[in-house]
């Protein structure tokens, strides 16, 4: 952070001059930067794209092609198995029509890529096997049909046997409808060069086919086994990337009809994103040319603007000392040659502006001392020429009531009662409105309050000479704060006198006062399980006279919580509550923290 800060600093110390073109310098390489790496991303995808149609085009066109010839041998081993030497061979249990079953078994040795034959009955056991051929079958068909089901419609997986790889076709010998056992072909996996001359040509030199069955057991280049295909790979998908020998490479994945293979072709995600990576290279080449022009371009051009500004700073200067006789002579009618005008006339607006203003201090002035006279004087005779009629009223009431309350009826006494409570309530409702309007009044005296302290004893000097029931009252390990003390304090006796007020009424009254902290201020709360009142009534409370109860149910002048509110604000602080109905009220107020001389544990 302090780096940082150091780097601002020194930026913002610099001129126009230089600042300028290393700004332009930035937004140009942010410019040139985002547009490149969008299109560059735009590029690759549209490559990613075209490459992956391809795949999918070639992976089908090579499915199709294989499924063909799949379908070609499946067609030759059913004719082979539907010839009746070979029905009767098995009626007879191997007796009958050897000779021309084992020609049959040649027969279908079309070349070298042939290795095995066998006929087994439906018991699963061999009859007759190729004797000619140097290569048993990889597996038994005991192990094949093991696997699951014998489909005799497609061709079978391919199967690894040392280092070379072999598929089966197996096509059921039938009499009627009835299985008299298998014609099992088994053949080896070998593309020889013709074939892979056509691939090359069919796919390009950057495509890669893999062959593989579609439980993911094996997969083959046509040539060898291969154990890089991605796992997971058992059935048709999209085309999909992935990692392997740290490069990536895309991947589109088909089955083949009538086997059970899947055709992968794969190409590098190097050879497919080549074309991106060249529009890159080329867009930040000349990016950075753009750039350096876009620079040289921008110095010139700051240059014009410094230099009437430099001017424009020397005149003010000089008008910050006083003298208001500078002018600034700048030729030009651009902008900043109109501001240089603006400028001449905004120097000489400001001079006769400021006569007008000392004139008009002086007689607001002398208005203002006037006013606070004048409420001086209010004050003194609410105090003073009030208080004495009222006085005069309640003495006497409370003489009449001494002497004469016995040869008084009851509505007699009753009336008395009620002069007296009221001309009290209007004594203190004038006391209560004389130091509201000298709270703005007063000069306040900042020091650390210890708040605990403070709200411990407010709540001991309300208790005194209290007839009530004891009030339960829990006060939090409260922090100091920085304020006035004697204010917080009318703000404390307030609060905590209402909780007592309001909750006395319950059998067992609860008040607890604590705080919460936050970065910049302190905010502590009186919480009690009062009466409560509605919230939709909230903002009247802090208002001069304004009550939410009956006189009769609860006593008060109304004027507590807006002299709080006021000791509040004046301190920077401020004041808020909620309640609800029979389950109490919380107040709170807060005081922000002075430059860290509140003491908050």
């Amino acid at each position: 952070n302090q780096t940082t800060t150091r780097q601002a600093r020194f930026f913002s110390n610099q001129s126009i001059q230089q600042r300028l073109p290393v700004l332009i310098c930035i937004l140009l390489l942010i410019t040139i930067l985002t547009f490149g790496w969008m299109s560059y991303r735009r590029v690759r995808s549209s490559a990613i794209e075209a490459g992956e149609i391809r795949l999918r085009s070639l992976s089908n066109q090579l499915s199709n092609m294989f499924a063909q010839q799949a379908q070609a041998l499946v067609a030759s081993s059913r004719a082979a198995a539907s010839r009746e030497p070979l029905k009767k061979f098995l009626l007879s249990n191997g007796r009958d029509s050897t000779d021309e079953v084992r020609k049959i078994i040649q027969s279908l040795k079309r070349d070298s890529t042939w290795v095995y034959a066998e006929i087994v009955n439906k018991q699963d056991e061999v009859m007759l096997a190729d004797s000619s051929s140097r290569t048993a079958a990889p597996i038994s068909f005991q192990q094949l049909r093991s696997e699951g089901k014998i489909d005799t419609n497609r061709v079978g997986k391919i199967y690894r046997s040392g280092d070379s790889m072999y598929y089966p076709i197996v096509t059921a010998i039938l009499n009627g409808k009835d299985i008299s056992g298998y014609l099992i072909r088994w053949r080896l996996m070998h593309a020889t060069k013709d074939a892979i001359n056509r691939f090359t040509l069919l796919l390009g030199d950057s495509v890669t086919l893999y062959v593989g069955n579609m439980d993911g057991s094996l997969w083959s280049d046509l040539a060898t086994p291969v154990s890089f295909i991605p796992a997971g790979i058992d059935g048709p998908r999209e085309p999909f990337a992935y990692n392997r020998n740290n490069g990536e490479y895309f991947a589109a994945v088909a089955p083949v009809n009538n086997t059970q293979w899947l055709i992968m072709t794969e190409m590098s995600a190097n050879r497919i994103t080549g074309t991106a990576a060249s529009f890159l290279k080329t867009a930040i080449i000349t990016g950075f040319a753009l750039l350096l022009v876009g620079v040289l371009l921008t110095w010139l051009l700051s240059r014009s603007i410094t230099t009437p500004l430099k001017k424009l700073n020397s005149a003010a200067a000089s008008i910050a000392g006083g003298d208001f006789s500078k002018k600034v002579s700048v030729e030009g009618k651009d902008e900043i040659g109109q501001l240089a005008v603006s400028f001449n006339t905004m120097v000489d607006e400001i001079y006769r502006s400021q006569k007008d203003l000392e004139s008009k201090v002086r007689e607001r002035t002398a208005q203002l001392e006037t006013s606070n006279a004048e409420l001086e004087s209010f004050s003194y005779s609410v105090s003073h020429d009030l208080r004495a009629p009222l006085r005069a009223i309640n003495g006497y009431s409370i003489i009449l009531k001494e002497d004469y309350a016995e040869k008084l009826d009851p509505e007699a006494n009753r009336v008395i009662n009620a002069i007296i409570s009221n001309a009290t309530m209007m004594g203190k409702l004038i006391d209560d409105l004389i130091s509201f309007s000298k709270i703005n009044k007063r000069e306040t005296h900042y020091h650390t309050v210890d708040m605990k302290l403070m709200a411990e004893r407010c709540y001991q000097e309300l208790q005194q000479g209290q007839q009530s029931a004891k009030v339960n009252i829990e006060i939090d390990d409260l922090p100091s704060c920085y304020g006035d003390g004697s204010l917080l304090k009318q703000v404390w006796l307030n609060l905590i006198s209402n909780a007592i007020k309001y909750s006395a009424k319950k059998e067992t009254p609860y008040i607890r006062i604590g705080y919460q902290k936050e970065a910049e201020r302190v905010i502590y709360f009186v919480q009690d399980n009062g009466v409560g009142f509605e919230m939709k009534y909230v903002n009247k409370l802090f208002g001069v006279f304004q009550r939410l109860h009956k006189y009769e149910d609860f006593e008060g002048t109304g004027i507590g919580l807006a002299l709080a509110k006021r000791i509040l604000k004046k301190q920077g602080g401020e004041i808020w509550a909620n309640a609800e109905i029979g389950i109490g009220a919380v107040f709170y107020f807060s005081l922000p923290v002075h430059n860290g001389k509140a003491d908050i544990k």
